[in-house]
């Protein structure tokens, strides 16, 4: 908390409370690293407990693209865990998957968003996927 007091712009007699920014207090939505990324990796354990991973352990990268009214979304990421809060993405597993969009130019933000149903990640291993695509090792 700062100790001195701001005068409001515009000529206002009026002073600001003290308080820290978001950004200021560490909040990890505000952290200029993430603001500056198409893709943000996250976690949650059920409906109003998503969590933001902090920016160092941010390891999902993305590309994009618009065309013919569609984006189109490539986004990649080690297999192997980077930290604690990652899937492991090896081996024969399901992974329940779900995404949520954000359209500022229909003013959505914060909770008003577009969200997909759950879908099913479905892996295979590295060697079943070779013989299914007919291909040795």
């Amino acid at each position: 908390v700062h100790d001195e007091a701001k005068v409001i712009p515009g000529g206002g007699s009026g002073v600001l409370p003290n308080f820290l920014t978001a950004r200021d207090a560490g909040n990890v939505h505000e952290s200029p690293k993430l603001l500056v990324r198409s893709v943000l990796e996250a976690n949650a354990a059920g409906f109003g407990t998503l969590t933001l991973q902090q920016p160092q352990q941010q390891s999902v990268r993305a590309a994009a693209l618009w065309a013919n009214g569609v984006w189109r979304v490539l986004m990649t990421r080690p297999l192997e865990p980077q930290d604690a809060d990652d899937v492991r993405l090896t081996g024969r597993i399901r992974i329940p998957i779900t995404f949520a969009v954000w359209d500022g130019s229909k003013q959505d933000r914060d909770g008003t968003k577009l969200i997909t149903s759950w879908h099913w990640l479905t892996l295979e291993s590295m060697s079943e996927a070779a013989s299914a695509a007919g291909v040795s090792q």
